[in-house]
């Protein structure tokens, strides 16, 4: 529970920063310049997902577990193995992502205006594929506080630079910004793994080395497929959003965008840095597997609820503060995708039961099924619904998702929901609905249903500290929840 804080922590002040950084592009730039710094991102993120190979995250779950046992010579092995992988993975992917930058640029933003910036993008992959090894084995130690100011530093580095480069250059400073992230967080994470008292391997001979890849390799080609049929299709997606609805419409997608992957983010973010490698150290022992999993649904949801709710109930007056009044239209897109966040919440732990059992084909069977339904409903209904439509095929996504990674949960441990659990879920998607339909009618309803979601939000806190003990020093203030009896 304390990791999840201090990385939920971390993760808040990156989100709040990051969220400063568009709308500092909001107002210079407008629609059409967040729209460009969306698929720049994302454009740097499918190259540097297919270059790395998965390797990182197959990485952390060999560290975690040598960890674990206290095995310190395989942990020496796995880190010069993944050292060598990641630095050499990320020259050669930077190499042919700007020998190819014509293409990319062609292909992505249907002209050849922005090919110098595609090319720039190369460096920012290089940067992303070396410090998520770095990262890997933080995460996979359970570093929890170097991984903390690993976010909190880079995101504030990059975001002074970031912001005074779009402020003198302008569009040449959107390409500063999405490149100087990744290099803030090479250089950080970097330095905290510098520090790391790790034990020596005199020497690893190329047979050894090639042993430790092929582990990385066989299920880091399986994350890295996963991976790349999200982050491909989240750009397919912008893309068919840019040609139909022009830059200034893909400029509303990925403002609405940006929030809903972003708010409930650094929630999954914050339990997933210690998760993962958590799930990964005892998949072998189902009941206490099927205990965490569950453990870690209901805080999820609890912790994530709230947000959701005041998300749900002040959607059009959050596009605004966080943008600017030209954003407005992109209010119903916004809400829409917070409904298919509910559900994204309630998948999010079940997911990690696959990756962390080595299931690597089904892991990608998963990921790619779900996106190519999203990717082919917004192709065929984009024209006709306009930015509404991308909303219900996020949605539909998920809505198939959870049954299917539920399923698979259940065949590799004997995963079930626990009774908490389920009515956690229950309590969730009933006040999503209830308050998703009182904001939409007025202005007075849209209070009442603020007042819905702090009511909920002081039955999360009320449930987390039970769980947590973290009232246990103040018998005051666990007086008052006791006399509240919020459900």
């Amino acid at each position: 529970m304390r990791s999840s804080f201090l990385i939920g922590g971390s993760s808040l002040i990156n989100v709040l920063v990051g969220l400063l950084r568009i709308k500092v592009v909001a107002i210079l730039l407008g629609p059409s310049g967040v729209g460009l710094l969306g698929i720049l991102n994302n454009t740097m993120s499918v190259g540097a997902a297919i270059s790395g190979l998965g390797v990182n995250s197959a990485a952390t779950r060999q560290v975690a577990e040598a960890n674990s046992i206290g095995n310190m010579q395989a942990l020496a092995e796995v880190r010069r193995a993944l050292l060598i992988a990641s630095i050499g993975l990320a020259f050669i992917g930077g190499f042919l992502f700007w020998f190819l930058r014509d293409d990319i640029s062609k292909t992505v933003l249907d002209n050849d205006e922005y090919n110098w910036a595609v090319g720039w993008l190369a460096f920012g992959l290089i940067f992303i594929v070396i410090s998520a090894g770095f990262k890997s084995l933080l995460t996979g130690m359970r570093m929890v506080a170097e991984l903390a100011k690993v976010t909190i530093l880079s995101a504030l580095i990059s975001t002074v630079i970031g912001v005074a480069g779009i402020y003198f250059f302008e569009d040449y400073g959107v390409v500063l910004l999405v490149i100087v992230a990744p290099l803030s967080v090479l250089v950080m994470s970097f330095y905290y793994m510098s520090l790391i008292d790790h034990a020596r391997v005199e020497f690893l001979s190329f047979k050894g080395l090639r042993y430790q890849w092929g582990k990385l390799f066989k299920l880091g080609l399986a994350f890295m497929l996963a991976g790349l049929a999200g982050t491909l299709g989240d750009l397919v997606v912008k893309s068919l959003v840019q040609k139909n609805l022009g830059m200034e419409g893909l400029g509303y997608f990925q403002a609405s965008w940006i929030i809903s992957m972003t708010y409930v983010g650094f929630v999954l973010a914050a339990m997933g840095t210690d998760y993962y490698p958590q799930l990964s150290s005892c998949i072998r022992d189902k009941k206490k597997a099927e205990s965490l999993v569950n453990d870690q649904s209901e805080i999820a949801i609890l912790l994530a609820g709230p947000i959701i709710l005041m998300m749900l109930s002040l959607a059009p007056w959050i596009i605004q503060l966080l943008y600017s009044k030209e954003f407005f239209l992109a209010a119903p897109l916004l809400k829409l995708l917070i409904f298919g966040d509910v559900l994204r919440v309630i998948s999010w732990p079940l997911g990690f039961v696959v990756i962390a059992s080595g299931k690597g084909k089904l892991f990608v069977f998963s990921e790619v099924f779900v996106t190519v339904l999203f990717v082919l409903a917004v192709w065929f209904f984009v024209d006709r619904g306009g930015l509404e439509a991308v909303g219900f095929a996020f949605i539909l996504k998920y809505i198939i998702y959870v049954p299917v990674v539920y399923f698979m949960a259940k065949k590799i441990i004997g995963f079930s929901w626990s009774g908490s659990v389920k009515k956690e879920m229950t309590i969730l998607i009933f006040f999503s609905g209830l308050v998703g339909c009182l904001s939409s009618v007025n202005y007075w309803l849209v209070v009442l249903s603020v007042f819905v979601s702090l009511v909920v939000a002081l039955r999360s806190v009320k449930k987390i500290s039970e769980m947590s003990g973290l009232l246990e020093g103040w018998p005051r203030i666990a007086k008052v929840f006791k006399k509240l009896r919020l459900l």
